[in-house]
């Protein structure tokens, strides 16, 4: 890295100093494939990523919009009574006079009391940011210019404008205190900095002492400059190396004409976003906002926003502006289900919403992130969607505290949040082919995610896409099934020791055809043939621009996967609420519980659990650990263990820079499985199983303010058995047996919790009330809630396992060798895995998807069983229920039907998938797509 021709800045003031003149600043990583230690190293040369605030980890949200004080308002009320997170809230350009494209005084016909509107939003917990173009420089007509020109010396009365020179001292420091300073204290947490671009003008002189940069810069660092403890923060631009220190990152504006946002324009976002840190500038934010003709698009760019680095919202002005003069204003669109442009917008979805009902006392039109129809009760544009796009923004909300514990990571190492997969596996030539076909990258050190990026089938509705598996043992996140990866190490080129060969060693090209499906290699659509074959890829030889010859509307990649490597790949198929995420077999993630309808409130009340959730202490957290397949793995050979895993959580204040100065707290966790079966006295009986424990360290640190004293747990033990014993250990309650809920559990406060256990108390002699467990079978996850826990003291949980006999697992391979048409991995590498992996693999996925298949075919009554006189069918109603079957078995501790039920669960698969091919045979063409359809979810 060349650093020569940098400016320095002096000493006593933070401001440009000059040139490096006489001097040469070369450095030079060299840490081979130690991609971790070049960035930790690099740190240390450029400085360290700052942490961002914590709200900066949970939901934005902006619209282009000429809101007033009380809509604004109303946008969080949105929010809050349809479940979505908030924590971030930006006004863009509307919110200053509009005099000119530059401003920095409150347009008080809109805002009148603008304060009371920041009183009320900084109260819901959010943070709050203002956009802001500098070019113009600050005019006659703003509120504090006859300050600024006081403190420059200037005549307030002949001078009309000061204008932007980033390398005038006095005029920047004046317009940062006397003009930027006044909107900080009352309003505005941060600065959108939305015009700095380009290398030079308004004092600078270009390369790297460029404007953009140097805003950031300014105004990352202005809180310390004057003395405030408060954390910096800005969103702007890339300003070149260096960058990094100033988060967060803005990519730009989208485009915003009716067809302009494509699937393209979405792919190229995951390669962009993970490969950026490898400069240290890990936070980008995006404009996830929808096209307007493409429902799917927008759902999928929502969702891979919701699994990125930053995940903001941005309606940048479809629903504003000239594509809403229609002469009807109901049909105002942002997104459209039709194809086509049509003269009837009325199905749109997510950042303009008109509710137009008669018990809404506020404003006719409302915005956020769904339509209602007149009705006020459906969603226009789908509930489909609205249920997907507000399930990602609820996973997102419930992952801060693992972001979090990522952001200090960043801190301390270098490594972004979100990081390419050559970071972990970097002697896997597979895991350098990230691509617009092959998007999946690590967000944190546990999560591999693979956001959807192309369109889903017309017939199926399923999207499939390529997914490495690393090596090791993983876990789809969705469907519960146990993936094991292979190693294809990465090779070096004999004639050439310096040159590393990240590609097979022979490329074998299929003929693309319109049955052959080829796919992407590339990763930003400008690769030329050497670039693709360096990359062990196949050139797209093809004749008429890369279309298929003589077939000008069948499009191939220009640059595709060789045979080579799609051998290393897997083919996933997702439907519309899904994305597929890995999680490392034997971690423990760390979220906070998804309070369903608000069920959990904070201490003190009155402030909705999803609006500025990310700004309040962790009170309580959800521990998901990734049991199965985790036999074997390094933790588990510990010892002569079954598994095993541990992670550690991060806490601090959240907005402050104490931190730097040790004021935080760490919290270690493990779990280990010993062997503790018992042999049964025959092979159909369900024997005890192995115990697992979970060892909940005391915090350690020097703390910090509003420090948490106790907090509620959720354990979750994902694709768990059924308990046989669930013991909680503690400091305060000693040793106690936990006892099952009569009903599910909703996340409430401990009052209402207590209330709904009614007389399932816990057995010990103090009768404390500490705790309880439930099984779901939806999910396969064994449950356990625990209140009131020190976190300055340990805690210990233990659950002895049933589990199944050799009969339970012979009828398993039975049944499943029915199922040829279906590939599921773990069987082939049974002895990776404990026989209770191998029957839960997928089982939540099989429940799941049965379910779907089952609603799409009652929407027309075509569900085999449901309508009179087919009493003898029914197979697929019967694998949808078979949910609550397992619940059943479980909550009354009847192991041998539970793993009779397991057992069962791919014969039960095989029949419903025959039924539906009978129905498929027989029914016509009215309702065949659905019949198509549900044969997919079944067989997918």
């Amino acid at each position: 890295m060349d650093d020569s021709l940098n400016y320095a800045l002096s000493d006593d003031s933070d401001f440009w100093d000059g040139p490096n003149s006489n001097d040469i600043d070369l450095y030079m990583f060299a840490h081979g494939l130690d991609y971790k230690g070049a960035l930790n190293d690099y740190i240390r040369v450029g400085g360290s990523i700052a942490m961002v605030p914590r709200n900066a980890m949970g939901v934005w949200w902006t619209r282009w919009y000429d809101f007033n004080q009380q809509t604004a308002l109303d946008s969080v009320d949105d929010f809050r009574t349809r479940s979505i997170p908030l924590d971030i809230l930006v006004l863009d350009m509307n919110w200053h006079l509009k005099n000119d494209w530059t401003g920095y005084t409150f347009d008080t016909r809109l805002y009148p009391q603008v304060e009371d509107l920041f009183d009320q939003l900084h109260y819901e917990g959010l943070l709050t940011a203002g956009n802001i173009h500098d070019a113009d420089g600050v005019m006659n007509f703003e509120a504090q210019f006859e300050q600024m020109c006081t403190t420059l010396g200037y005549d307030p009365v002949t001078t009309t404008v000061v204008p932007y020179n980033i390398s005038d001292y006095p005029s920047q420091m004046a317009l940062e205190d006397d003009v930027m300073l006044p909107l900080e204290e009352t309003t505005f947490d941060f600065w959108w900095i939305d015009w700095q671009q380009g290398e030079s003008g308004y004092g600078a002189e270009g390369g790297k002492m460029n404007p953009t940069i140097w805003t950031s810069h300014v105004r990352s660092t202005n809180k310390q400059r004057r003395g405030s403890d408060e954390r910096g923060m800005v969103l702007s631009r890339w300003g070149g190396l260096g960058g990094h220190r100033y988060q967060v990152g803005f990519s730009g504006d989208v485009q915003v004409r009716w067809n302009d946002k494509n699937w393209e324009d979405l792919s190229y976002q995951p390669y962009f976003s993970a490969t950026a840190s490898n400069v240290g500038f890990g936070y980008w934010s995006h404009d996830i906002v929808g096209p307007p003709l493409d429902m799917e698009l927008y759902v999928r760019w929502l969702q891979w926003g919701a699994f990125s680095s930053v995940m903001r919202n941005h309606d940048r002005g479809m629903s504003a502006g000239q594509l809403c003069s229609d002469t009807d204003p109901s049909v105002c669109a942002v997104v459209s289900e039709e194809k086509k442009m049509t003269t009837d917008r009325k199905n749109l979805v997510i950042f303009y919403v008109h509710i137009h009902t008669h018990t809404h006392t506020r404003h006719a039109h409302t915005h956020t992130n769904l339509h209602v129809s007149s009705e006020g009760a459906t969603m226009d544009a789908g509930n489909d969607n609205f249920v997907a796009m507000r399930n990602a923004l609820r996973a997102r909300g419930a992952l801060l505290p693992y972001l979090y514990t990522s952001v200090r990571e960043s801190y301390d190492f270098g490594i972004g949040v979100m990081r390419p997969m050559y970071y972990e596996f970097p002697d896997e030539f597979p895991a350098y082919l990230q691509s617009r076909s092959l998007p999946q990258y690590f967000l944190g050190d546990t999560m591999v995610v693979s956001p959807i990026v192309t369109p889903s089938d017309s017939d199926t509705k399923l999207a499939d896409q390529l997914l490495w598996i690393p090596p090791g043992n993983w876990m789809e996140r969705t469907t519960g099934l146990l993936r094991t990866g292979s190693s294809s190490v990465v090779g070096v080129d004999d004639e050439n020791k310096r040159k590393l060969i990240l590609k097979p060693s022979t490329t074998t090209c299929a003929s693309p055809t319109t049955t052959n499906k080829v796919y992407d290699c590339a990763s930003n659509g400008f690769y030329n043939q050497e670039q693709c074959e360096r990359k062990g890829c196949c050139w797209n030889d093809l004749t008429n621009g890369g279309n298929h010859q003589n077939r000008t509307d069948v499009k191939f990649p220009t640059c595709f996967y060789s045979n080579e490597i799609m051998s290393q790949l897997i083919t996933k198929y997702a439907d519309l609420d899904e994305t597929p995420i890995l999680i490392k077999s034997g971690s423990i993630l760390i979220e906070f519980p998804d309070s369903v309808n608000g069920g959990y409130q904070p201490v003190g009340g009155g402030v909705s659990d999803l609006i500025g959730r990310a700004s309040r202490s962790y009170d309580c957290l959800s521990l998901s650990i990734f049991l199965s397949g985790s036999y074997n793995n390094e933790k588990g050979r510990e010892g002569g263990g079954l598994g095993g895993g541990s992670t550690v959580l991060y806490e601090d204040d959240g907005q402050t820079i104490a931190y730097v100065n040790g004021s935080f707290m760490t919290t270690s966790m493990s779990w280990s499985l010993s062997n503790t079966s018992t042999s049964s006295s025959t092979s159909t009986s369900t024997s005890t199983g192995n115990l697992l424990t979970l060892n909940v360290e005391a915090a350690s640190g020097n703390g910090f303010a509003d420090m948490p004293v106790s907090r509620d747990y959720e354990v979750r033990i994902v694709n768990s058995p059924p308990p046989m014993q669930v013991t909680l250990t503690s400091t305060s309650n000693m040793k106690q047996t936990l006892k099952s809920l009569k009903a599910r559990p909703g996340y409430m406060k401990k009052d209402k919790f207590k209330k709904r256990r009614n007389d399932n108390k816990i057995n010990d002699n103090n009768n404390d009330d500490n705790g309880s467990w439930y099984y779901d079978g939806t999910t396969t996850t064994l449950i356990i809630s625990i209140t009131d826990q020190s976190t300055t003291s340990p805690f210990s949980i233990s659950c002895q396992f049933s589990q199944p006999s050799s009969q339970h697992e012979k009828n398993y391979f039975k049944h499943y060798a029915l199922l040829n048409k279906i590939s599921r991995t773990t069987t082939s590498s049974s002895s990776l895995y404990l026989s209770q992996d191998i029957l839960l693999s997928g089982v939540r996925g099989v429940l799941r998807r049965s379910l779907m298949a089952k609603e799409i075919l009652n929407e027309a009554r075509l569900c085999p069983g449901e309508t009179t006189g087919e009493q003898n069918e029914g197979a697929l109603q019967l694998l949808s229920s078979t949910s609550s079957i397992l619940t059943n078995n479980a909550m009354n501790l009847n192991y041998d039907m539970f793993w009779n039920t397991i057992s069962n669960i791919p014969n039960s698969l095989y029949d419903a998938m025959n039924e539906i091919d009978t129905l498929l045979v027989n029914q016509t063409k009215i309702g065949e797509w659905r019949v198509v359809q549900a044969r997919a979810y079944l067989e997918a």
